[in-house]
This record gives structure tokens, C-alpha cells and sequence, in this order.
């Protein structure tokens, strides 16, 4: 189906209904990076100028709200961790260390595919919670110990 519908996008841009063509690419690789990289090499879409730059910023639109969503809860906990319980270094080495709209489309796509964003969100908030329990853990036992 994917590739019927990459084809049809070829044929809007012949007649040039660009963003028909466009939201077609957008459909092809919100579900496979790789018509991506076939549009950036096909010469029916990057021979027409500006195309390549208005599929990535339609690309970006329909992702990046949702993921820098994500990203921002990620470097809340983050900061939390690290001011409250003097805890560095909660995020992998793969994370970015910005995330911006500006960022490669390409780059963005593989945070969609990998789920990079919602696997150390996960993470991070399991963390989160089990730091908070042993610290009202502490506080109950101490709590407890000044009662005596």
C-alpha cells in the first residue's frame, strides 16, 4: 500500500498538486523512514524546488509536538533528580542533549521509530517513584525514631 501511494504522490507532483503530493510522502513515512530517503533521491520530488523542505516540515509538524512533550517531562524529572536527590546522569548517552524543531527531520524520525523518548520516560519515572518511596520511608522511620 505504501508504495501505491508513493507512486501516487509521484503523479501529483507531475501535475503539480505539491501538497497532495506532500501529504501522501507524509503518510508513506510517518509509517517507514526509508520514503524518505527514497523521496530525497528521487529526482520527481527533489527536482522541484523547495519540495524536500516543505515534506520535512510537514514530517515535523505531525511529530515533533507530541515528542518534544514528551522530551520536556524527561528533563523535568531530570532536573528534579538532580536538585532534590543530587542525582546525575538519569538520561542515556544516545539522548539528546537539545531537541528542537529545527533538528534534522531524519533525526527526529528515528527518536519516532526507536521510541528513544517514551523508553527513558518510562525509566526515568520508575525512578522517580522509587526515590520518593525510600525518602518517605526514611522520613516515617526517623519520624518514628524521634517518637522514642
Amino acid at each position: 500500500m505504501l508504495e501505491s501511494l508513493y507512486y501516487v504522490a509521484k503523479c501529483k507532483v507531475k501535475i503539480d498538486d505539491f501538497q497532495g503530493a506532500i501529504n501522501d510522502l507524509t503518510t508513506c513515512v510517518l509509517k517507514d523512514k526509508e520514503y524518505f530517503i527514497k523521496a530525497f533521491t528521487d529526482s520527481d520530488f527533489n527536482g522541484v524546488d523547495g519540495f524536500m523542505d516543505r515534506l520535512a516540515d510537514n514530517i515535523k509538524s505531525k511529530i515533533y509536538p507530541e515528542l518534544k512533550k514528551k522530551y520536556d517531562e524527561i528533563i523535568e524529572i531530570d532536573t528534579y533528580l538532580s536538585k532534590i536527590y543530587s542525582m546525575n546522569n538519569n538520561l542515556p548517552d544516545e539522548f539528546p542533549k537539545n531537541f528542537t524543531i529545527d533538528d534534522l527531520v531524519f533525526d527526529i524520525l528515528i527518536y519516532l521509530e526507536t521510541k528513544l523518548f517514551e523508553k527513558v520516560l518510562s525509566k526515568i519515572k520508575k525512578k522517580k517513584k522509587k526515590l520518593i518511596k525510600m525518602k518517605q520511608k526514611n522520613e516515617k522511620q526517623k519520624r518514628e525514631k524521634e517518637k522514642k
